[in-house]
């Protein structure tokens, strides 16, 4: 029966593994981090557009964040950003955004009022974007529609570098040790 034998030695340890497995995805390592409270980020973006009939181009500019956050890293808010497009083969005109934010922990996403400029001309739409944030830092791709105009449709992909410029966070009392609870 040595067969039978290191059978339940493997399926002993599948099972140990899989114990272990599940007692380290319940430990995190962000449990009993408070950060509770309301932010102020102010930083630059940058980004490439594409997928329009005028072509790619560049994209720089700034954007703020305002956004409350608990301590279960849930995050809601408003965002703004405005930014310089070399509009491809046109001269280089304006895009800017501003709308709520929300996420969870590193995912997070934004529906906003759009803008651009293009040869002389506003155009006003609508873009839904999809961000991964981790600290100051955070990639996007966002997809935007303009309401007007010829070359309603883009896309485009960036990075936001943010540092908190404001924060009010709650007070919490002196910390109780587990024995006196």
């Amino acid at each position: 029966m040595p067969l039978r034998s290191g059978m339940r030695q493997i399926l002993g340890r599948v099972v140990l593994a899989l114990v272990a497995m599940t007692a380290v995805t319940e430990a995190s390592p962000l449990d009993g981090l408070h950060v509770e409270g309301w932010y102020g980020k102010l930083g630059v973006e940058s980004g490439v557009v594409f997928a329009r009939e005028r072509g790619a181009s560049p994209l720089v500019g700034v954007i703020a964040t305002f956004v409350h956050i608990n301590d279960d890293l849930e995050w809601g808010g408003l965002q703004a950003d405005a930014l310089v497009d070399w509009n491809g083969d046109r001269d280089a005109g304006g895009r800017w955004s501003v709308g709520p934010e929300a996420g969870v922990s590193i995912y997070g996403a934004d529906v906003s009022y759009f803008g651009e400029r293009v040869a002389g001309d506003t155009h006003h739409g609508v873009q839904v974007r999809a961000k991964l944030t981790l600290g100051v830092a955070a990639v996007y791709g966002r997809a935007s529609y303009a309401l007007t105009g010829t070359d309603e449709t883009s896309f485009d992909v960036g990075i936001q570098l943010k540092a908190p410029v404001w924060k009010r966070r709650p007070r919490r009392g002196p910390a109780v040790p587990v024995a006196q609870r």
